[in-house]
């Protein structure tokens, strides 16, 4: 998958792949690779059918939010289990062995990943009333779309569309109001790169 900047990725569109680990099947949105060839960062949509162990992503921090309607159970190495529930952000190593289990039906998680040495990252939910704009702080790397529509850059997302690297950061709804998921991604202070 290339490199993409100022683009709308339909969900209808994104092509189904296999995990690393061959566990489930995911959605790359778009990613960005370093001069070096590493990478920085990946954002993609993944499918919890059944319980499964995560892919191992070594030097990577992982935050997962839930955009499905279900909430599953994280085991984190040995720590207790941690439950997520829809739209709120989880931040966790990449590199320590992870499993979910379901809790109820299958559900779908928005993934950022991104190599921890080199990046900081956040993942926050907005809420926008209807016929409402604002205006997202800082300069997102990604707006998700979760429910609802939102107008931005001339362009309509709907629910599993993301939009990468916008030029533009003023969301505008219209008659229904939106949830979306917006991804903030930066080097790490000290960081040459």
């Amino acid at each position: 998958m290339a490199n993409a900047r100022n683009s709308i990725f339909r969900f209808s569109e994104l092509m189904p792949r296999p995990w690393p680990n061959g566990c489930g099947v995911t959605r790359d949105v778009a990613a960005k690779t370093s001069g070096s060839g590493s990478r920085d960062w990946l954002i993609s949509i993944a499918e919890l059918v059944e319980d499964a162990e995560f892919s191992h992503y070594e030097g990577c921090n992982r935050i997962l939010t839930l955009v499905g309607e279900n909430p599953i159970d994280l085991h984190i190495g040995e720590l207790l289990p941690l439950r997520c529930n829809p739209l709120v952000p989880v931040c966790f190593p990449g590199d320590r062995p992870t499993r979910c289990t379901l809790v109820g039906e299958p559900s779908r998680a928005f993934n950022v990943i991104f190599n921890r040495e080199s990046m900081q990252g956040t993942v926050s939910t907005v809420v926008i009333a209807n016929n409402h704009d604002v205006t997202v702080p800082h300069c997102p790397v990604a707006v998700h779309c979760v429910a609802g529509t939102v107008m931005v850059q001339g362009e309509l997302l709907r629910p599993g569309d993301t939009l990468v690297e916008p030029r533009d950061r003023l969301l505008r709804t219209s008659e229904m109001s939106a949830t979306l998921l917006v991804v903030n991604l930066r080097k790490s202070s000290g960081n040459s790169q």
